[in-house]
């Protein structure tokens, strides 16, 4: 069932009621999912774009591809790395974070609980440290507490995630990671990207909850 209670996807809903064109402008994760899986999409103005902006400011701590690197990026993954290894809570249907060193490579429990191994290209955390998100290759990986899951991106965005800006946001139990194109070190106005969703379930059948959204920024 499509959750659209979830508050960053309600708040689309109300700010961008008339730019929602169709029924499918978000669903529930899906391996394989992608841009044809969707006919509709959530037009965000450049203000309220803005204001995510302000929000997610300070968040990334390490982005390869555009050469960023903040000096606390180190200890932020080493202390993730550290809770996600002792007591870790993963998401058995794959890619949840077992190991983060400081010096930036990732360790994620995939499919049948095959190790994939690699450098992480993009890293974010609260200011707390409760809650964070990664980026390794075409896997999107986050991190709650001491909770885990991630999903394979790159049905979606192809293998060149390097044209794309990564930003993070945390409302209550939901992490957000906007996935946006840019051109020129720009993000690109009415170019389609995605929003995923996570949500940590304690207890339920199924841990998390996982929607993506299509989003673009209207001028």
């Amino acid at each position: 069932m499509l959750r659209c209670a979830w508050i960053l996807l309600s708040s689309l809903l109300v700010l961008a009621p008339l730019g929602c064109a169709g029924t499918q402008a978000y669903v529930e994760w899906r391996p394989g999912l992608s841009p044809m899986d969707f006919d509709g999409t959530f037009e965000i103005s450049l203000d309220e774009f803005d204001g995510y902006v302000d929000r997610a400011q300070g968040n990334t701590l390490f982005d390869r591809f555009h050469g960023e690197s903040k000096s606390s990026a180190a200890q932020a993954m080493a202390e993730l790395g550290s809770r996600t290894s002792v007591t870790p809570v993963v998401d058995p249907r794959g890619y949840s974070i077992v190991s983060l060193t400081q010096d930036a490579n990732v360790g994620l429990q995939g499919e049948g609980g095959k190790l994939v191994t690699g450098p992480v290209d993009w890293f974010a955390t609260t200011p707390d440290r409760s809650a964070a998100a990664l980026l390794s290759g075409t896997k999107l990986a986050v991190s709650i507490g001491s909770a885990s899951a991630g999903v394979d991106i790159g049905s979606l965005l192809g293998t060149g995630l390097g044209g794309y800006r990564f930003m993070l946001l945390v409302d209550d139990a939901e992490l957000s990671v906007f996935a946006l194109p840019e051109m020129g070190g720009v993000v690109s106005a009415y170019d389609p990207g995605f929003l995923f969703s996570f949500r940590h379930l304690p207890g339920a059948r199924e841990r998390w909850d996982i929607t993506v959204a299509r989003v673009s920024i209207s001028m």
